[in-house]
């Protein structure tokens, strides 16, 4: 039964209700000032929906008070690591670098092999021809570590390789350890002395290996093409006949040179 002193419990009910939606509005509307939804903005204060994101002071940057900012000092790197010496030097470090790993350990060049099938056969190939599957796929060819070149060059030269990257080549140091590094270098060392000697990429096939011949000097246009004689040919002109720059076009279709020349349209 309703009530005459006061209002029913259904227009409680809607007051209520009403009242919560414009409160949440105002909240949501008010909330993107502080980076709400989470996620979009990590590093903001007050950002209640990312947990990620708390009120305490943080390295990198100062505390809401405006206390100092703890930024590492400069030069500062981290523990364990050891930055690299000889960046864009590789004659510096085919020479200063040494292969700390035994010659010739068995276990070693196993490691070496298992970073080279991981890392270096999809360019490489298993062999280190530089056939590998990218180049099948339209990817060009690294040259081939089976070269004489390649052989030629200290363990520190290819090491600085992957670690610097060449070329379109990239540099490895994030994925492979300098240890793995080293060892790989073993496993190169012990493919070139069971595979031979590459040729390099630069020099021409051999004679009578197949490739096509080079192609043979144009030859002047005033000059039958049956003719026997060289182009450049010092031989004068026959008897009454114009020098060979001075020749009717005819003369370039086979026709000879002291002959009438034939009426326009006149098949000969």
């Amino acid at each position: 039964m309703q009530s005459m002193n006061g209002p029913s419990w259904k227009s409680l009910t809607r007051l209520g209700v009403a009242t919560s939606a414009v409160a949440m509005l105002l909240g949501a509307l008010g909330c993107n000032e502080y980076g709400v939804p989470a996620g979009t903005s990590p590093h903001r204060e007050f950002n209640f929906l990312d947990m990620s994101d708390q009120p305490k002071v943080k390295a990198q940057r100062g505390n809401l008070m405006g206390g100092p900012v703890f930024n590492p000092p400069p030069g500062a790197i981290p523990r364990g690591f050891d930055p690299y010496p000889f960046k864009g030097q590789p004659e510096l470090a085919g020479q200063s670098l040494q292969n700390p790993l035994p010659e010739g350990d068995v276990k070693v060049v196993e490691r070496g092999k298992l970073m080279f099938e991981r890392y270096c056969v999809p360019c490489h190939d298993v062999e280190a021809g530089g056939k590998g599957l990218v180049v099948e796929k339209g990817f060009p060819a690294p040259p081939s570590l089976m070269t004489q070149k390649v052989r030629d060059w200290p363990d520190g030269r290819i090491f600085h390789i992957v670690t610097e990257g060449q070329n379109i080549m990239p540099s490895y140091a994030s994925q492979i350890r300098p240890r793995d590094r080293w060892a790989a270098v073993r496993y190169v060392r012990d493919l070139q002395s069971k595979q031979p000697v590459a040729p390099p990429p630069e020099d021409a096939p051999p004679a009578g290996s197949g490739a096509a011949p080079a192609e043979a000097p144009p030859v002047d246009s005033a000059v039958p093409a049956d003719s026997a004689a060289p182009p450049d040919s010092a031989a004068p002109p026959a008897s009454g006949a114009p020098p060979a720059s001075a020749q009717p076009a005819e003369a370039a279709s086979g026709a000879p040179a002291n002959s009438a020349a034939a009426p326009k349209g006149e098949v000969k």
